[in-house]
């Protein structure tokens, strides 16, 4: 894969166009986010949110902008793949695991 930056929203319609099956796509208002699980806390569900949304506001505050760089061709040796591309890659593999 690569460093895309998508929504949930980019990432339904991506996999719908290349599987043409119905996504759910659920978007959650922020003060949901950080909700248990089906009403049942787990401490670690709580501590994981948490660091995400801190990640993902140092992202988009710049305090990371330095440590953010795409290193998929260095771990993989392979160069880096779109959403668009992995999934028609791996299209039946998906189809495969799907109720469709």
């Amino acid at each position: 894969m690569t460093s895309e930056a998508l929504t949930g929203q980019d990432v339904a319609r991506t996999l719908l166009d290349v599987l043409d099956i119905d996504i759910k796509v659920e978007v959650l208002a922020k003060e949901d986010r950080l909700k248990p699980v089906d009403g049942k806390a787990v401490w670690n569900e709580n501590a994981y949110a948490v660091g995400v949304r801190e990640f993902a506001k140092q992202i988009r505050t710049g305090q990371l902008a330095t440590s953010v760089r795409d290193d998929v061709a260095f771990v993989t040796g392979k160069p880096p793949m779109t959403l668009r591309q992995w999934s028609e890659k791996y299209r039946q593999r998906l189809l495969d695991h799907t109720n469709a």
